[in-house]
């Protein structure tokens, strides 16, 4: 999840407006699960770590697959150029 402020023209180029430096994306992370043998049901909480200073902004909500090579035993690594990505809300 992650604030995306408005843009406004500012002379020369188009710039947040001010209080919108320290936003970032919001990230959870799971285990590594095996194709063949899926994962159970999982619940997600997401929460901004910070109020916006306006409503000049918007929500996104997006949500990322990576794939993995399994090395040894327990150990993943990403594949490096797979994944996929979607942006499910903006609001």
């Amino acid at each position: 999840m992650a604030v995306v402020p408005d843009v406004f023209y500012q002379g020369k180029r188009y710039e947040p407006g001010d209080g919108y430096e320290q936003f970032h994306s919001r990230n959870i992370r799971t285990d590594w699960f095996v194709v063949a043998k899926g994962c159970a049901e999982q619940t997600l909480e997401l929460s901004l770590n910070k109020i916006p200073p306006d409503k000049n902004f918007s929500l996104m909500l997006s949500v990322g697959i990576n794939y993995g090579e399994i090395k040894t035993m327990g150990e993943v690594n990403q594949a490096r150029y797979a994944g996929s990505a979607k942006i499910l809300a903006m609001g």
